[in-house]
């Protein structure tokens, strides 16, 4: 079935202003709309017992068709992290590099356009996927380049430390 010609015509702005989009169109019974895709990156080291539960909270991302790949960068784990993210489908990137390297690794070889990265323990909402796809088309739409983060009380000075992390620091 073919997209409407309003889809067609937001898909060639939205890939005119802003390079090929990782945007899609597709039909939903009755409505028309967008499906973005996302990569999502869980940095880890010996993880295993922490990891499960971040992975089930993906399972509705994935059925939904927002999240197309996990990525598990791991320092070198001695426990079953490797194990669970392999039978979970993630692709499994170790190395024994710091935390800043192996986050920008995993960003670089990502395939999707949008990027989560969430550590392991953390268990999403059951509205993350809607609000996730309502954000992301906003800004595909919207044609302005943003990002978002969303962090526990007290979680700034993670934050900062992050950054300085993924600058390299």
């Amino acid at each position: 079935m073919e997209a409407p010609e309003q889809i067609k015509n937001q898909w060639r702005r939205a890939t005119i202003a802003n390079g090929p989009a990782p945007l899609t169109w597709y039909r939903a019974p009755g409505k028309w709309g967008w499906v973005c895709m996302l990569s999502v990156v869980i940095a880890t080291e010996n993880a295993e017992r922490l990891l499960v539960p971040t992975l089930t909270a993906l399972v509705p991302g994935a059925t939904a068709g927002l999240v197309s790949e996990v990525i598990v960068a791991d320092a070198g784990s001695s426990d079953a992290t490797r194990m669970i993210a392999d039978a979970a489908g993630c692709r499994f990137e170790a190395t024994p590099a710091p935390l800043g390297h192996r986050l920008r690794q995993a960003a670089a070889g990502a395939r999707a356009g949008w990027l989560l990265f969430l550590r392991p323990g953390v268990v999403l909402d059951s509205t993350w996927t809607e609000e996730t796809k309502c954000f992301i088309e906003n800004v595909e739409l919207g044609g302005k380049a943003r990002a978002a983060a969303f962090r526990p009380p007290g979680g700034a000075d993670t934050l900062a430390a992050t950054r300085t992390m993924m600058a390299g620091g």
